[in-house]
């Protein structure tokens, strides 16, 4: 199922999830190369969590975007920590294949982050969840770590550059913003992934390679 959007393109909204399709990053031999899912609210979300593990990891890692109604696939499934009790109501015979994770955000963001709340003088950060994410709650402990002070936007607030502080907003978010704001000194895409420690574990229980 693709959606297009003027302005924006057309992009993956779901993808099939039978067993005899193959997604696009999914392993090419499945009989050598372990196979799994990572699963987000979004494909976009989605598919910034599996590049990654496909880069550390030998194993095909496939995005997939989560929907309560819709049947699992097949093989280990991974995903955010904050989607772990809905999805195993959602799925509850496929416990055993579910790896909630905790995230942390990516290297570079957080170091974007810090050099342009001290350039732009920002008033710490502000967070646009856009209301289908809990990744961004994950990362409130890991922010104030460093310094930078966090504030959690309602999910219908605007995104407002001349705030006093620093507009992040998730990947959902972004795709919906105009360009004016996508081009904004004060306005940020998150980007997280993994934690490593954890999927290091889940890996190695998996019985993956590192690359």
């Amino acid at each position: 199922v693709v959606l297009s959007r003027r302005g924006v393109g057309v992009r993956v909204q779901r993808a099939p999830t039978s067993k005899p399709w193959t997604p696009a990053g999914a392993a090419a031999d499945r009989d050598e190369t372990p196979r799994c899912w990572v699963v987000d609210h979004s494909l976009t979300g989605a598919a910034n969590l599996a590049a990654p593990v496909g880069a550390q990891w030998r194993a095909g890692s496939a995005a997939l975007a989560w929907e309560p109604d819709a049947p699992p696939p097949s093989g280990p499934i991974l995903l955010p920590a904050a989607l772990g009790p809905a999805t195993l109501a959602a799925w509850p015979d496929r416990e055993g294949d579910l790896h909630p994770l905790d995230l942390v955000l990516e290297g570079a963001t957080l170091a974007v982050v810090r050099r342009n709340v001290e350039l732009l003088g920002a008033d710490g950060v502000r967070i646009h969840l856009g209301g289908s994410s809990g990744a961004p709650r994950d990362l409130h402990a890991q922010l104030p770590r460093v310094g930078i002070r966090v504030a959690v936007a309602d999910d219908d607030a605007p995104v407002d550059p001349e705030g006093p502080a620093l507009a992040l907003v998730t990947a959902e978010v972004w795709e919906g913003l105009p360009w004016e704001l996508q081009r904004h000194p004060r306005v940020m895409p998150l980007g997280w992934r993994f934690a490593p420690g954890p999927l290091a574990r889940v890996a190695r229980a998996l019985e993956w390679k590192e690359r």
